[in-house]
This record gives structure tokens, sequence and C-alpha cells, in this order.
């Protein structure tokens, strides 16, 4: 068994994270060293005949039982009209005991797409309190309904989700 250098295994743990949970919160430096590390195995997953690309993956991830067949399949289908730019890197906070900057690693389009939700629960927000959206919202949903099948609907329906969850209350 060779021995992996603690910052390629830290690494190879993220991705296989980001992976099955389609968004990992790390540091700053982290969730980039991780990005630069996944986005060439989605394109090798979609690329590649099965077999050939099983075996080359098998070095690169853990869980390979859970994560390859993820990666062939629902993910290489989902990226299959896409050139690259699979993952997003979106800043936070710093974290508190150490400041150390915070980011979320997360996979675009996923289920658990951050700017998406954070998208709708604006389009909630200023449809619940009767002001229009302002440009740069407007030009942002119109990426994210762009990009996706169904993308208008599928939007919708996460804009009255959100208004249900955070807008409507019994205070009114």
């Amino acid at each position: 068994m060779r021995k992996i250098p603690v910052k390629l295994a830290t690494t190879m743990n993220l991705a296989t994270s980001l992976i099955v949970h389609e968004s990992v919160c790390t540091t700053l430096a982290k969730a980039k060293r991780a990005q630069r590390y996944i986005e060439p195995l989605i394109t090798l997953a979609k690329t590649l005949p099965h077999k050939e690309s099983q075996r080359l993956l098998q070095t690169k991830i853990y869980r390979q039982d859970e994560v390859i067949p993820k990666l062939q399949n629902s993910l290489a289908e989902r990226y299959k009209d896409r050139q690259g730019g699979y993952t997003r890197v979106l800043h936070m906070e710093p974290r508190l005991g150490d400041s150390a900057p915070q980011a979320v690693l997360e996979l675009v389009g996923g289920s658990k797409d951050m700017r998406t939700a954070l998208a709708a629960k604006a389009v909630a927000r200023s449809r619940s309190l009767g002001f229009e959206l302002p440009e740069t919202t407007q030009k942002e949903v119109k990426k994210l309904i762009r990009t996706r099948e169904n993308g208008e609907e599928e939007f919708e329906n996460l804009v009255r989700q959100m208004q249900q969850e955070f807008f409507s209350s019994s205070e009114n």
C-alpha cells in the first residue's frame, strides 16, 4: 500500500465528500485546491468509457463503490453539455476561532446549489415586500433559468417554497 501525502489525502477526502454531498464547507485554500482536483475527475468520468475511467478514478478518490457510479452516471449526465466549471467556490465569513477564511465548495446545478437558493430567496423577499427586483438579481435569475432544463418552472417552485418558509408569517 502506498503512502499518500497529507495534503493529497485531505484533497481526495474533500473531493469524495463533494461528490457524495454536492456541497462542503471548508477553508478557502482547501476549497480552491479541491476545486482544481475535482474538475478533471468529472471531465474524465464524462469523456472516457466506463471501464477506462473507472480504472483511472480508483486511485484518485475514496469510497469508490459509492462515488464512481455517481461520477459516471448522474454527474456525467448533468454536465454532458458543459465544457468545464462544474464547481463553484462561495466565500463565507471567517472562522470564529482562528479567523481562517471559510468557503463553500459546491457542484453547479445540483440539488444543494446555494447560488440558486439565494437568488430564489431574494426574489421571494422582493415579491413579499412588493419591491421591484434589482437589475443584478434579474440578470442572475436569467442566467440560472437559462442553464437548466425546465429552469423557469423549477425556479418558480423554489421561490414559492422560499416564500412559504421565510416570508409567510402569522404576524400579517
